[in-house]
């Protein structure tokens, strides 16, 4: 003979639907903290790099008059916008290397399994707090693998980012010494992760 037990949840379906209403209240983001957004040089920072790295870098005539707003403190954004609605397109001189976006679309299936494993335990009244920083983890962590991930589509170094270059001047620039773009330091890869609401983070 079969058992069958079934569990009453306090609050019957006006309870449910409150529990399911919070959960669905909560946001998983996954980028750069603000704790996390430093870098030596102290003027631009990861996420500005991440910004930067998304959508290219420009020619030296559109990054000088575009360094003049950025100056006043226009945020990059929005000096390109400035840019591009005064001269049109500006060309790159730094490929797109777009990360967090296509990322987390490489692997929304995985992540949707994750928010359906906290989906159920708010269902069944059980805590579902820490299903959802495991889905923010998985989420980070699969932003973090798409900088070496082949489908990730972006353009090699440069010859000369690989073995260096001579400027005009005279002075040597010593290269990366590796075709893979954004890891030679790991910092950018590093100063990935999530929040919850406020209600958790994790690096």
């Amino acid at each position: 003979m079969i058992k069958v037990t079934h569990k009453i949840n306090d609050g019957g379906v006006e309870g449910l639907l409150k529990r399911v209403a919070e959960l669905v209240s909560h946001k998983i983001e996954v980028g750069v903290a603000q704790k996390d957004n430093g870098r030596e040089s102290g003027k631009v920072g990861n996420a500005d790099l991440i910004y930067i790295h998304t959508h290219g870098a420009r020619i030296a005539p559109a990054r000088h008059e575009m360094q003049k707003e950025i100056n006043k403190g226009t945020k990059y954004s929005i000096a390109l916008q400035m840019y591009m609605h005064e001269h049109g397109s500006a060309i790159y001189r730094i490929p797109a290397r777009p990360i967090i976006e296509p990322a987390i679309d490489n692997a929304k299936a995985d992540i949707a399994d994750e928010m359906k494993k906290a989906l159920t335990a708010a269902l069944n009244g059980d805590d579902y707090m820490h299903l959802l920083e495991d889905a923010g983890q998985f989420a980070r962590d699969e932003v973090k693998s798409w900088f070496t991930n082949p489908a990730n589509g972006w353009a090699p170094n440069a010859k000369s980012t690989i073995e260096g270059w001579t400027s005009p001047w005279g002075k040597f620039f010593p290269g990366k010494g590796s075709n893979q773009p954004l890891i030679d330091t790991d910092k950018l890869r590093q100063a990935i992760s999530y929040t919850i609401d406020g209600g958790g983070s994790g690096d």
